[in-house]
């Protein structure tokens, strides 16, 4: 796959930093993250923010896309549970992204 672009979204997580890993020379990786410090081979990416994923999207034009981002502490996904109205709307989001 050379010459193909990966958008790793999620990438500093424990499966995205394994993926970026495997992908190193099989294609031009781009670190899709929440907190990108403008860091060369990053975008910030906010999968909640429809308009922050179409831009993300337009900027990298890529190829492949692992979405790869979650929130793996359990006590902290307790504790803001006020935050769940959120996914659903990040469900209805990437669908329709996926098939542009």
């Amino acid at each position: 796959m050379d010459g193909q672009r990966l958008l790793v979204i999620g990438a500093r997580g424990f499966l995205g930093m394994h993926a970026v890993r495997y992908a190193e020379g099989k294609f031009e990786i781009v670190r899709g993250e929440r907190s990108a410090d403008g860091e060369t081979g990053t975008i910030r990416i906010d999968i909640s923010d429809v308009a922050n994923v179409d831009n993300a999207f337009a900027q990298v034009r890529p190829n492949c896309v692992l979405l790869l981002a979650a929130m793996s502490d359990i006590d902290a996904c307790e504790a803001r549970k006020r935050r769940l109205p959120l996914m659903p709307r990040v469900r209805r989001t990437w669908p329709r992204l996926v098939l542009k």
